[in-house]
């Protein structure tokens, strides 16, 4: 199913119910630092496609680390690129939420990618 484009009001919804799916069986992150929300444990299957790229786009099947009101992290095979602009929909659902790569790493196996949301 492919991910439906939504008003910045629909993406707000869909990332609170994210969130609130994620306070279920995850852990808060006490430690703010720079962040203006708490970030949650979750760990789901994603879709995540570059959106940045015109009709060149590439599409990344990732598992997230963790979910807040802002954005969040997840674990990648392939390097995605800082800047990129990411539509993202569980795997289960077509509802998406665009954001950009803000941060990405070295992990065992891979990458951790974030995401701010839009």
């Amino acid at each position: 199913m492919a991910p439906i484009n939504n008003t910045p009001g629909n993406q707000a919804t869909i990332v609170r119910e994210w969130v609130a799916a994620a306070e279920k069986y995850g852990e808060r992150d006490a430690y703010l630092s720079k962040r203006h929300s708490a970030r949650i444990t979750w760990n789901e299957p994603l879709v995540a496609t570059d959106v940045s790229r015109g009709n060149r786009n590439e599409t990344f099947f990732v598992r997230t680390r963790n979910v807040s009101e802002a954005g969040m992290s997840f674990l990648s095979r392939q390097s995605i690129p800082l800047h990129t602009r990411l539509e993202v929909h569980l795997d289960s659902s077509a509802e998406s939420v665009t954001g950009v790569v803000v941060h990405s790493s070295t992990a065992l196996g891979g990458y951790i990618v974030g995401v701010l949301f839009e």
